[in-house]
């Protein structure tokens, strides 16, 4: 059975979560200290920049560095993996790749992160993590 994930990684401190705002079945999983952050899983949602920009600021989470991201896979590596967001200054445009270049794109947008240590095993993307 494959794992599907779609969601925003977020640098913002979970303190900054304004949770009244957070849509049905969206949830919520702080990152472990020492990293400040979070991950926002939202099932069933692969949105558009223009709709996720005022979702994450109702969230009081558009100040920080964030990435939407959709990943999957079937039996360990990366199959696929789409992402966008802004880190920084710099705007991440919406690129989506299979197979091996989906894993260099999904290593290289946590090591932009500041989470490359995270990346392989990211209890967030395995299997039975959510429930």
């Amino acid at each position: 059975m494959a794992v599907r994930f779609t969601g925003v990684l977020s640098r913002a401190p979970v303190t900054s979560l304004q949770q009244a705002g957070l849509k049905p079945g969206h949830m919520v999983y702080p990152l472990d200290p020492p990293h400040d952050g979070l991950v926002l899983r939202m099932p069933k949602w692969q949105p558009k920049r223009e709709d996720l920009e005022p979702y994450l600021e109702t969230l009081g989470l558009n100040g920080a560095d964030w990435a939407f991201i959709a990943y999957e896979t079937w039996s360990g590596p990366v199959d696929y993996f789409q992402r966008y967001g802004q880190i920084g200054e710099d705007r991440l445009e919406s690129i989506a790749q299979y197979d091996q270049k989906a894993q260099r794109l999904y290593s290289e947008l946590m090591e932009r992160l500041g989470l490359g240590a995270l990346a392989e095993g990211f209890a967030p993307l395995q299997k039975g993590f959510w429930g």
